[in-house]
């Protein structure tokens, strides 16, 4: 899949707009996950019209864990396969029981990538 052009700052606007309860879709479902996955229509460009607008997947706990596991442009891609829910769900599972320790370790291994934000 192509590189989308969502910076950071769009990324981290999304996920105050999801923590406000603006949510686009839920798709948890019945997934089994020990969270939810949400999501959330990005504008990665101001001004350029709703072909433009990205998707991003969050796996969450809707407190303190927030995860980008998937984007895609909307004139690339509908909506999501079954089987690529399922396996979201799964990583969703993973990432939101994780110990912070094991994230840390993931973040030191360059296996996640932490966006830069105020913590609060």
């Amino acid at each position: 899949m192509k590189k989308t052009e969502l910076s950071n700052t769009g990324l981290l606007a999304s996920i105050v707009e999801m923590a406000r309860g603006v949510i686009d879709a839920d798709i948890t479902g019945t997934l089994p996950t020990a969270g939810r996955l949400l999501k959330m229509r990005i504008s990665p460009k101001i001004g350029k019209g709703k072909g433009t607008e990205s998707r991003v997947i969050v796996a969450t706990n809707l407190g303190s864990r927030w995860f980008f596991t998937f984007g895609f442009e909307k004139k690339d891609k509908g909506n999501l396969a079954p089987n690529e829910r399922l396996i979201l769900a799964e990583q969703a599972e993973y990432l939101l029981t994780c110990s912070d320790a094991k994230l840390t370790e993931h973040l030191e291994e360059k296996n996640l990538e932490e966006i830069p934000h105020a913590h609060n």
